[in-house]
Formats: structure tokens, C-alpha cells, sequence
């Protein structure tokens, strides 16, 4: 069956546009679901967008079309488009390459309120994307190697005390950051792509190092968890299988 052409009228017919034919548009990374910016999207842009398969938007200062990342690279690949329920407003899901705001994070929405003032969050940046760049890179290779030797019905090791508790925000922070990069790697997974389930996978290791090391373990401690013994296992073990010009004027809704 074949693809109908584009129709961006029959789409844009079923829009609330404002007065000036515009749509605030939230752009979501389709791996991680982080919100990394926001922009406004009229018919043109919209349309512009499907054809290319760029996340593409309107300058409502330089009153023209911009792509993201045409001239920085940070590029967003346009995987889908909704319309929320009033329809006033889009959202782009997008697979995203290089940070979002122009300030080199992730997210334009890096502030975190805290009382009366904000705070700005600890960015993935901050700590390398890369697998090789993770903490304790030696230690997430010996739980990714380790790891994939234990049977999934290895019984849970027995919990360790901790020091102290973790601060509510603080669990919070470090529970986001882990089923961020879970999704990561489940999205990898669903859509086969190879390279990206195992650098995601490596990631997600890394976070839960980081967060156990929070809780007083040691890489002792995880060894000691994951390595198999007789007793957990029988004998015949499992084998292994942006510049400037990029970026819309300061009054766009996001500096993204």
C-alpha cells in the first residue's frame, strides 16, 4: 500500500493557531522523553519539517524559517509529530544529536527551582555521553561482562546498610538519571539498533556505579553482588551470545 502524498492542510485545518498562525512547539528526545526546548511552528515550518525530516521552526523576529542545527550540527531528527487535545499545541519527537540549548546543555530547561531562587541541574555533559567517559569505565566493563553470565533467575544479592539516607531530591535526582538511560537502551533495543543498545547499555551501568557509590558501596561490594557462585548457579554456566546563527532570537519562547 502505497504512502499518501502530504497534505499539511488537511493537518493544520485541525490546529488552534494564534493570532499570527502560530503554535508553540514542545520538542521531546523520543529516546530519553527529556523536554529539550521550546519554539513556534506555523503551516510552513510544519510543512517543512515532513517533507525534510528536520525539526524546523519560525523566527518570529527574523520572520523566517529556521532548522535546528543547520549551521552548529545539533541536529534533530523529526520522528514524530502530535497535536494536544485543545489543539494549540505540537510536539516534535525527535532523535536528537548535540545539546539542545546554546548554552551546551542537554535541555534548555536545566533550572531547577529551589525556594526562591533556581538552581542550575547537573547536566549529562558534565559527565560525558560516551561509554569510555563514564565513571569507573574498568568497573562497567568487568558488570557488563560479569553480568551477562548470571542467569535471570540468580537470587537478588542480600541488601547492604547504608551510612546514611539519601535526601528525597537528591533519590529522586539519581532514580531519574537511571531510568533515563534505561530508556535509552529499551528504545535501542526496540528499534535494533545494535551500537546505540550497547553504548546505552554501558551508560546505564555507569549511573547505577554512580548511584550505589552515593550509598557507600565499593567496587568490592558490586564484584562480590554479581560474581556467580556454585551456590547461585549450577556448573554448566550460561554462555554470552552551537554557534550563534543557529539559534533563534532571545525572544523565541526557548533559547534552544
Amino acid at each position: 500500500m502505497s504512502t499518501p502524498a502530504l497534505d499539511v492542510e488537511s493537518l493544520w485545518v485541525k490546529a488552534r493557531p494564534d493570532a499570527n498562525g502560530l503554535l508553540p512547539c514542545v520538542v521531546q528526545d523520543i529516546r530519553s522523553r527529556r523536554v529539550l526546548m521550546v519554539a513556534w511552528v506555523s503551516r510552513s515550518a510544519l510543512e517543512r519539517a515532513l517533507e525534510t525530516g528536520q525539526a524546523t521552526f519560525w523566527s518570529r523576529s527574523r520572520r523566517e524559517l529556521w532548522e535546528k542545527g543547520a549551521t552548529s550540527g545539533n541536529r534533530q531528527k523529526l520522528m514524530h509529530v502530535r497535536l494536544d487535545c485543545d489543539g494549540d499545541t505540537l510536539m516534535y519527537l525527535v532523535e536528537a544529536t548535540g545539546p539542545a540549548c546554546h548554552e551546551g546543555y542537554t535541555s534548555c530547561f536545566s533550572w531547577r527551582r529551589v525556594g526562591n531562587g533556581w538552581r542550575r541541574d547537573a547536566d549529562d555533559t558534565d559527565h560525558g555521553d560516551h561509554p569510555s567517559e563514564a565513571v569507573h569505565p574498568q568497573l562497567v566493563e568487568d558488570l557488563i561482562s560479569v553480568g551477562s553470565e548470571i542467569a535471570d533467575d540468580d537470587p537478588e544479592p542480600e541488601a547492604k546498610a547504608t551510612p546514611r539516607a539519601l535526601r528525597p531530591e537528591k533519590a529522586i535526582r539519581i532514580g531519574a538519571a537511571i531510568e533515563s538511560r534505561a530508556r535509552g537502551l529499551a528504545t535501542a533495543l526496540q528499534l535494533k539498533q545494535k551500537e546505540k543498545a550497547r553504548d546505552a547499555a554501558a551508560l546505564l551501568v555507569s549511573e547505577v556505579v554512580r548511584a550505589l557509590a552515593t550509598a557507600g558501596m565499593t567496587p568490592d561490594d558490586l564484584r562480590n553482588a554479581l560474581t556467580p557462585t556454585e551456590k547461585a548457579r549450577p556448573a554448566s554456566s550460561r554462555t554470552r551470545a552551537p554557534t550563534p546563527s543557529d539559534l533563534p532570537p532571545k525572544d523565541e519562547p526557548s533559547s534552544g
